[in-house]
């Protein structure tokens, strides 16, 4: 994938926690030859119900999975951006996009999401402007994957053995060492 300019994939998500299936997305944006990986997670989603782990907690996963990234490429930069985080009241997605484009105005933004989100899009802030302005890719989730409803179950009665083959290593290692999810 090769635009005029800088191109930066935005990963948007609630990541709560981050899964393979979250891992294999950046995965792939990387070797498709982004310029730059930028993943956002949701402060605070306004059309979904509240996240179990915090913001913190979550940031904390995301650059384990990011870290488990970075030496198979080294020279693309993958950031976890806390973004969502500065804003008063609910973040939307457009309004994040729109920031990166001000503080950027020569990068190209993709915006990335799973396709469970791109079947509530009309039901965003802005979806015409967000869909006119930045290319969305959606990626299919494998089916065989469980929710993050279920696997937060999952997590809360400890079971890793199960977790495990839904979550990347460095992620397990970080949810060994503080689950936010057993209640």
């Amino acid at each position: 994938m090769k635009w005029a300019g800088r191109t930066v994939a935005v990963f948007g998500g609630s990541f709560d926690p981050p899964t393979k299936y979250h891992y294999d997305i950046c995965w792939y944006l990387l070797k498709l030859g982004v310029n730059e990986l930028r993943i956002v997670p949701a402060f605070s989603q306004p059309l979904k119900q509240q996240h179990v782990a915090s913001f913190d907690q979550r940031v904390k996963m995301l650059i384990a999975m990011r870290d488990h990234l970075i030496p198979f490429f080294p020279m693309t930069p993958i950031v976890v951006d806390r973004i969502e985080s500065t804003r008063k009241g609910r973040s939307f997605t457009i309004d994040t996009l729109q920031a990166f484009q001000e503080k950027e105005p020569n990068s190209n933004f993709l915006f990335v999401m799973g396709s469970d989100s791109l079947l509530g899009i009309e039901d965003w802030k802005d979806p015409e402007l967000l869909c006119s302005n930045f290319p969305i890719l959606s990626l299919p989730r494998n089916p065989e994957e469980p929710s993050s409803t279920d696997l937060r179950a999952l997590l809360a009665v400890e079971d890793f053995e199960q977790a495990e083959k839904f979550l990347n290593e460095s992620v397990t290692r970080s949810l060994r060492t503080y689950n936010p999810y057993i209640p």
